[in-house]
């Protein structure tokens, strides 16, 4: 028994296969395309720009600064409730 190939049906075989990956890699960047897209839009809304710019002013001072500025901030960034105590000093949080 002599095998024979269907050379034509096995081309466009491959050439099925290469559009279908094709299409699934064009979805796929266009995919990423509207995450960066929605990224930079997000970038141009104020409270992301508030964000940025509370990150800015917190960037620098250090936890042991805060402290020594405001000597009272364990007092005055806790809160205790039903036994919980909820100690907000050791965050990098402002007024």
């Amino acid at each position: 028994m002599a095998l024979t190939l269907d050379i034509p049906r096995i081309a466009q075989w491959v050439t099925e296969d290469i559009r279908k990956v094709g299409n699934e890699r064009a979805k796929e960047q266009k995919s990423m395309q509207a995450t960066l897209d929605s990224v930079k839009a997000a970038g141009k809304k104020s409270a992301w720009k508030d964000l940025a710019a509370h990150y800015k002013k917190l960037r620098g001072p250090h936890l042991q600064q805060l402290f020594e500025e405001d000597p009272k901030r364990g007092e005055r960034y806790t809160l205790e409730a039903n036994g919980l105590l909820l100690d907000y000093s050791k965050n990098l949080v402002t007024d």
